[in-house]
């Protein structure tokens, strides 16, 4: 920590150590309470600064871990502790000098979303921001949850980005803009909708309405659609409906489309349950609709008896000439197995020899795209071909394939001073790095040496980059650890473009010239001073018909007349340098 004291001489800036940290240790955070006391939330764990004297509060009294990020007071005197990168909130009091945990919240919010900010408003909700959405837990137990439904314009949320008014308005923000609840217009969370079955619909027959009662359904019509509702006038594209088919499956799952079709049912007794909810709130009552599907001739028990009459009765003529055969079907078996078993020894020596996997760090090789590319990027091309929407709308939607390629800088310094172990270690450990930036359905390749390429399905070209300056600061953060003690710092420069370039035509350039635009970006952020990251977009003003593959050749010609547009981290003034040497 810094400490600024105003003496005489003017502003002063001094080193303040905090006990049991280390020298160097990184702080995120810094709170007073009501009793005038500091908080401060840093790498080693969490400190508090009274009369003069630093406690600090580790995972040894409860935490959960000592990353620690955010700590926020409530009105009730507790405090709530924030760690980074990490989807958990640790609920702690602190009294007469003595520290005691309260909880953790791992039950009440979704375990697999980062927490980005949270806090206490006027009516002692806590408010907390992830990159799903915002959540609202109530002073009453009640969770709601808030999206795109619910008018935000995006539903990643910025890091403690949260504001509190006495009278209860509450301001926070997401990466696309800022945010203001109005407690008079919130109603809370809706009650639980009720559900109704609409229709019911087998072989011929439609049933509907006070017609819907226990059924008995011959097996010639065995496939059954059933179709249900839950009216709700508030919030209706929140509700949240559940199905089962008791006595086929007990398990709970979810129905988008308000409607289940279950084919060729075997003979037995069902019963069909639905129910709803509005956001995140509690399930209203069930509808339930029960029936049964009769046998046909062929599945009853006599016909099956007839069946086994018969059987033995052919059995036991067969058997006869059947032990004979055996003798002469077991060499040729014999034969067929030796065959079999050295094609299938030659299938998997060559499955490994074209192995998906790069054995240093465990991310897909280059081999991996081109087998899962193709169907990607042509998948992608039809969505762009299908939409009618127009080219505005279409730049805020999350139907590209985003690729950035990632390369550290001065890593073959790592190697000539510490050896290339020492690389390795690196090298999986930026791996891990790009792995946490990303989203869980994000592809992470190494693409060779020091450099990797992130293939981000269902991106947005409004937030292009988002994830490039995640990724430089994860590295730029991080102290890599080289296996002998010694630890140091590295950044990284990024570079991306999107699949497909023109969002116009999406089948003129394939996906593989992609890569090489945003090979291109990387190498003008290494050139141009490293630790950023440059991408490229379609400018206002590009014909889609001028894009061939004479692009990469002429890129500082689309660049100059605007047809293509720059996105960079480098401050104006700086000249980016695209040419194609290394």
């Amino acid at each position: 920590l810094i400490k600024a004291t105003l003496k005489s001489g003017g502003l002063r800036f001094e080193q303040e150590r905090v006990a049991e940290g280390e020298a160097r240790e990184r702080f995120t955070d810094i709170w007073f309470d009501a009793q005038n006391r500091m908080w401060a939330a840093g790498s080693s764990g969490l400190a508090v600064k009274e009369k003069g004297l630093w406690r600090r509060f580790t995972t040894k009294d409860g935490l959960k871990n000592n990353q620690t990020a955010f700590v926020r007071s409530r009105s009730d005197g507790t405090l709530l502790l924030g760690y980074f990168g990490a989807p958990s909130l640790t609920h702690i009091r602190y009294e007469d000098g003595r520290f005691k945990l309260l909880g953790h919240f791992d039950d009440v919010f979704p375990k697999e979303e980062v927490i980005y900010f949270f806090g206490e408003d006027a009516n002692k909700g806590l408010w907390l921001g992830t990159g799903q959405g915002v959540y609202l837990l109530s002073a009453e137990g009640r969770l709601d949850h808030f999206g795109r439904n619910e008018g935000l314009v995006s539903e990643n949320a910025s890091n403690m980005s949260l504001f509190a008014e006495p009278e209860g308005t509450v301001w926070f923000g997401t990466t696309a803009g800022l945010h203001r609840f109005d407690p008079i217009l919130y109603k809370g969370v809706p009650a639980a909708p009720h559900t109704a079955i609409l229709e019911v619909r087998y072989g011929q027959e439609s049933v509907q309405g006070e017609a819907l009662k226990a059924q008995s359904i011959s097996s010639k019509s065995s496939t059954i659609s059933i179709r249900f509702a839950a009216p709700s006038s508030i919030r209706e594209g929140a509700v949240d409906y559940q199905v089962r088919l008791v006595g086929f499956e007990n398990e709970w799952h979810t129905s988008p489309n308000r409607e289940e079709r279950y084919p060729k049912l075997p003979p037995g007794h069902y019963t069909f349950e639905a129910k709803a909810r509005i956001g995140s709130g509690e399930f209203g009552p069930l509808a339930a609709w029960s029936f049964q599907i009769q046998p046909a001739w062929y599945q009853t028990w006599w016909f099956r008896g007839l069946m086994v009459l018969g059987s033995l009765g052919t059995l036991a003529v067969v058997v006869s000439w059947r032990v004979a055969a055996l003798r002469t079907r077991n060499r040729m078996l014999e034969e067929v197995v030796a065959a079999r078993t050295l094609e299938l020894q030659q299938a998997n020596n060559l499955l490994r020899n074209q192995s998906l996997t790069d054995p240093l760090t465990g991310l897909h090789n280059r081999r991996y795209l081109d087998v899962c590319m193709p169907e990607d990027a042509a998948q992608t091309a039809r969505q762009h071909l299908d939409m009618k929407n127009g080219r505005t709308e279409r730049m805020t939607m999350n139907i590209d394939i985003l690729f950035l390629m990632v390369d550290m800088d001065h890593f073959k310094m790592v190697n000539d001073e510490y050896g290339h172990h020492a690389g390795d270690l690196v090298l999986q450990q930026v791996a891990e790095l790009i792995r946490r930036a990303t989203r869980n359905t994000d592809t992470v390749v190494r693409w060779g040496g020091e450099e990797f390429l992130v293939v981000a399905r269902n991106a947005c070209r409004k937030e292009a980059n988002i994830m490039a300056e995640r990724i430089r600061c994860f590295v730029a953060e991080h102290e890599f650890d080289l296996g002998n003690g010694s630890v140091l710092r590295r950044t990284c420069s990024v570079g991306f473009a999107f699949f497909p370039i023109a969002i116009d035509r999406a089948d003129n350039l394939g996906w593989e010239v992609v890569v090489n635009l945003a090979d291109r970006c990387l190498y003008a952020a290494k050139r141009s001073g490293r630790n950023g990251w440059v991408g490229l977009l379609a400018g206002e003003g590009l014909d889609p018909d001028s894009l061939d593959l004479r692009l990469q050749a002429h890129l500082e010609d689309y660049v100059a007349s605007g047809n293509l547009k720059i996105l960079t981290s480098f401050p104006e003034g700086v000249v980016l340098d695209w040419s194609q040497h290394h």
